[in-house]
């Protein structure tokens, strides 16, 4: 029973501090991309979709991202990313985006781009830029139209719409919409955003650091203190 309320302390203590965790960001530039015409609510906008590059000032926190670059996609598409530093705070995923008439995304869609995240490993940071606008579409209809059916995944109709896709970037689109819609696949849990009620908000993957020596002599020597007390 010890062991129980010992975890289960742990596991609070984290998502407090989860909840303070902050970083100080300003975004650089883009990454591999393609300009193309979305429309969010009826409203139109020619944007350049893909990779965000972001530079981390400073850190407050375990879950906070690290100080240097990071690139990230964004869950909303009303709000512009900021070259002016800017505070964001560290949130699940069902917190954003923190826009005027939201309540953040369900959590079948951050289950969705949990798959997005899995399903691509790594591959949405690489060169290609087919992929990378294909992977943030993927996205911004989820956040917009998933409702836990794979019915309504599609940029041709429903509340987010895209134009100007070559075939390339809608062949990914296809196979990416299929992945966040199949509830069978692996879900990435250690996803966050990073969230600024005013600028627009980004996903990031926590980072989990590796134990160090002398944590793992501890651990260790837990261990053995227990096997000795169940042998008395």
């Amino acid at each position: 029973m010890k062991a129980k309320v010992i975890a289960t302390a742990a596991v609070l203590a984290t998502a407090a501090a989860a909840t303070a965790d902050s970083v100080e960001m300003r975004f650089i530039d883009s990454g591999p991309s393609r300009v193309l015409t979305v429309e969010v609510d009826g409203e139109q906008s020619r944007l350049r979709v893909g990779q965000l590059n972001h530079e981390i000032l400073s850190r407050s926190g375990p879950t906070a991202p690290r100080v240097g670059l990071l690139t990230t996609y964004c869950v909303d598409v009303t709000e512009w990313v900021t070259r002016q530093s800017e505070t964001y705070h560290v949130s699940d995923l069902t917190d954003a985006p923190v826009v005027a008439g939201s309540d953040g995304m369900s959590q079948e869609a951050a289950d969705a781009i949990g798959r997005l995240y899995a399903h691509a490993d790594g591959r949405q940071f690489e060169s290609d830029r087919n992929f990378s606008a294909a992977f943030q579409l993927a996205i911004w209809e989820v956040v917009a139209d998933f409702d836990g059916s794979t019915d309504g995944l599609d940029v041709d109709d429903g509340e987010f719409r895209a134009w100007g896709l070559n075939s390339g970037t809608r062949n990914h689109l296809v196979s990416l919409l299929d992945v966040a819609g199949d509830d069978s696949l692996r879900v990435n849990r250690r996803l966050r955003a990073l969230t600024n009620d005013g600028a627009q908000d980004q996903i990031f993957e926590v980072v989990i650091p590796l134990p160090t020596t002398g944590a793992m002599a501890a651990v260790g020597l837990a261990g053995a203190g227990l096997m000795a007390r169940r042998r008395r």
